[in-house]
């Protein structure tokens, strides 16, 4: 048995609204990190936090923001991206 200390990290509050904006919807878990992509928030604070918010392990949530190639840990500008794969190549995205 440890003396240790536990302490309570309050949920940010923005992203808490983002939950409560989704229903706490655990299947909204990859719109609310693209919404923090979006505003340059995504790292591994708001990663754990995110992942309290709707009830899933922390690790589960760091896996899906660093899978996605369309979400970065870090701050990125002037992304452009080029379609390579079979619908653009049947598109003719090659003209």
């Amino acid at each position: 048995m440890t003396n240790r200390k536990i302490t309570h990290q309050p949920i940010d509050p923005e992203i808490e609204a983002l939950a409560a904006h989704h229903g706490h919807n655990r299947e909204a878990v990859l719109e609310i990190l693209t919404e923090l992509d979006g505003r340059g928030r995504l790292n591994s604070a708001t990663i754990t936090d995110t992942a309290r918010a709707l009830g899933l392990p922390p690790h589960r949530v760091y896996g899906m923001a660093t899978f996605y190639s369309m979400l970065s840990l870090e701050p990125r500008q002037n992304v452009l991206r080029v379609c390579d794969g079979p619908v653009c190549w049947l598109r003719r995205a090659t003209r």
